[in-house]
């Protein structure tokens, strides 16, 4: 599985907010990517299509390049096809959710995840992207739950910590919200940007010293000072 383009957000930290989002695509996708265009991409699984039987691989390839398109409905009507021979299909399930968000229909997309969940209860883009959508959804406390849950199942996963804290840090919920960047870290020690949350975090709850320590080791990391001029300034006045 391979994390292809960071599309939306979760939350953020103020105006000195560093967004972070997810959603995937399957490494077909990929492939499909390095051909010449994605309309060339298209006419060549339509003609697969038009010359053979029903072949689902086919059609969630074809979904997928729909959604590379930015072609919604066409890539839910691929999805339907292969739900409608297997109403259990995971990626159907997934994928068709992602184009239901992206059309704002947030109560289909919630209905495909938490089948897909029912199926594969690890799911852990699954899940992420339930919390995504309850927070579209302005339920904040169910995209709460579901990122728990994440991190119960996933607890080597910074992703999930991160999310988990932006939401917590935009309720100002900042000492849980530290905590779980504190795991975030522990995941991922060499991820600098982690660090300048943790900062920032910190400066939030009057703790300067330590945010300073922590854009010291952001700094160790490869990040300029420049880029961190906003947070030292809020450290030294």
């Amino acid at each position: 599985m391979h994390l292809l383009t960071l599309i939306k957000t979760f939350g953020c930290f103020s105006r000195r907010s560093i967004v972070f989002a997810v959603v995937l695509l399957d490494t077909f996708v990929v492939a499909l990517a390095q051909q010449t265009t994605w309309s060339d991409s298209l006419e060549v699984l339509n003609q697969a299509i038009r010359t053979s039987p029903y072949n689902a691989d086919l059609h969630l390839r074809k979904g997928a390049v729909q959604l590379q398109m930015g072609r919604w409905e066409y890539a839910i009507s691929e999805y339907d096809i292969v739900l409608s021979k297997d109403d259990r299909s995971p990626a159907a399930l997934f994928y068709r959710a992602y184009a239901y968000t992206e059309l704002r229909r947030y109560p289909l997309a919630e209905t495909d995840l938490k089948k897909l969940l029912s199926i594969a209860p690890q799911h852990f883009e699954g899940r992420l992207s339930l919390a995504h959508v309850l927070m579209l959804s302005d339920r904040t406390i169910d995209a709460l739950d579901e990122l728990s849950l994440l991190t119960t199942q996933h607890p080597d996963s910074a992703v999930a910590w991160t999310m988990r804290a932006n939401i917590l840090s935009s309720c100002k919920q900042y000492e849980s919200a530290l905590l779980d960047i504190e795991e975030a870290i522990r995941c991922t020690p060499s991820d600098a940007t982690l660090h300048v949350m943790r900062a920032d975090l910190l400066i939030r709850l009057g703790r300067k010293s330590q945010a300073r320590e922590a854009l010291d080791r952001a700094m160790q990391q490869g990040v300029q000072r420049a880029a961190l001029k906003q947070w030292l300034d809020l450290i030294n006045n």
